[in-house]
């Protein structure tokens, strides 16, 4: 069975904050595309992004940025397989 994947980079931030502005930076240094969500969707989460959002937050100490990386796997029957790691700590299909 064959699948292709998509990749998908997600850093929480919040306006004033070094580190955040600092990662930001580094990523479009280093031709990194992301999407940048702000941080207070990890306290609503809104999808299962946030959600990992918020475990990798509690895992750091609630310290910013946040990073998820997010992958869609996609087999030849289009069944949809989300694979979700969090800085590799951890990975989760759903």
């Amino acid at each position: 069975m064959k699948k292709t994947s998509q990749k998908i980079k997600y850093l929480y931030t919040q306006d004033n904050c070094p580190l955040c502005k600092k990662a930001k930076e580094d990523y479009e240094r280093r031709g990194i595309v992301y999407i940048e969500r702000e941080v207070s969707r990890i306290k609503s989460p809104m999808d299962e992004v946030d959600r990992e959002a918020l475990i990798q937050a509690s895992m750091q100490n609630m310290e910013l940025p946040v990073e998820v990386n997010y992958e869609i796997i996609i087999n030849d029957l289009q069944e949809r397989e989300i694979s979700i790691s969090v800085k590799g700590d951890r990975e989760r299909i759903i």
